[in-house]
């Protein structure tokens, strides 16, 4: 089955009304539950919504899922598809941890890395106006190789409290969770080294040296690798 609705300009919705009747002692309860979806048209007034019976869903504006339980999301305010990644959580992702009386839920991280960017502003704004910067940049780049997400094999980006030395904005910490959870700390990152960072550093697992401020590679486990410049 194959169906698809277009409305250009607006808002369209559709509604779906379900009732339900069940029996406590002498009475009898009836209730009644509307659904409503509202689709939503874009910044250039042609919103669309288009439902395949293969399992895919696209909604312009909003979000894209497919068979492999991947999300997508479509930012079209220059008019170009831009992507993200979502990977589904199962129950085998996630367990109940207990750390002294508190008992909490962790979740597995599946990324192949994350670039953490210090985006504080409190004491020093360098951090906060730069993180910015260097996101957009990290974001074309990653999107630009499809690795943008939250999947196995995606690199996430996130924005993170003060992590020390504003004079060395943009501060970049770059965890790849091969090679034993490996954690580079970069500083003085700009725009132009993005592509060198993502290429060398989380892809190869090399480490920039004119960059570099510390890392963690193993540092507890005795079979330490030497770091890769």
């Amino acid at each position: 089955m194959n169906g698809n609705d277009y409305q250009n300009g607006g808002d369209k919705s559709s509604s779906t009304t379900k009732t339900e009747q069940r029996k406590e002692g002498s009475r009898i309860i009836t209730t009644t539950t509307t659904i409503t979806k509202t689709s939503s048209s874009t910044e250039n007034g042609h919103g669309h919504q288009n439902i395949n019976g293969n399992g895919n869903g696209y909604t312009n504006g909003n979000s894209y899922s497919n068979g492999n339980a991947h999300h997508y999301r479509h930012q079209n305010g220059n008019g170009h598809h831009h992507f993200h990644h979502h990977a589904e959580e199962t129950e085998e992702d996630r367990r109940e941890v207990t750390a002294g009386k508190t008992t909490f839920i962790a979740h597995k991280w599946k990324p192949k890395a994350a670039l953490m960017i210090c985006s504080h502003r409190k004491r020093d704004k360098r951090c906060g106006v730069t993180a910015q910067i260097l996101k957009k940049e990290f974001t074309r780049i990653l999107r630009s190789r499809d690795i943008y997400g939250d999947c196995e094999d995606d690199v996430e980006i996130w924005l993170i409290s003060h992590i020390g030395g504003h004079k060395f904005a943009g501060n970049v910490i770059v965890h790849r969770r091969e090679g034993g959870g490996m954690a580079v700390w970069y500083g003085r990152v700009e725009p132009c080294h993005a592509e060198a960072i993502v290429e060398r550093t989380i892809i190869n697992g090399e480490v920039i040296k004119e960059l570099h401020r510390g890392s963690m590679i193993g540092s507890f486990n005795s079979s330490c690798k030497k770091m890769a410049w």
